[in-house]
């Protein structure tokens, strides 16, 4: 298991990662917002402040669920379908 400072250094190395896929995605233009979803809360947590005022990241797995036992229902399924941006951990 991972302490939170190896998980904060871990996404701290991922940051500018996910800004230049957000900036580079063809889904990122002045007319279209980008519809994004995130497996985990630290993922969603940070892609929420990046996205503040511009749109509401989707999540997937909330605190009741098990990362390695999640099940995508018919509504996360088909927010993954029409995800532009998929972050997945």
């Amino acid at each position: 298991m991972r302490s939170t400072a190896q998980v904060t250094r871990l996404a701290a190395r991922h940051i500018p990662i996910m800004l230049c896929v957000l900036m580079l995605s063809g889904a990122v233009c002045a007319s279209e917002i980008p519809r994004v979803v995130v497996s985990i809360k630290p993922l969603h947590s940070l892609l929420a402040g990046l996205m503040r005022g511009i749109a509401d990241p989707v999540l997937l797995i909330d605190g009741s669920t098990v990362p390695w036992e999640f099940h995508p229902d018919s509504a996360q399924a088909e927010a993954i379908e029409k995800a532009d941006i998929l972050i997945w951990s």
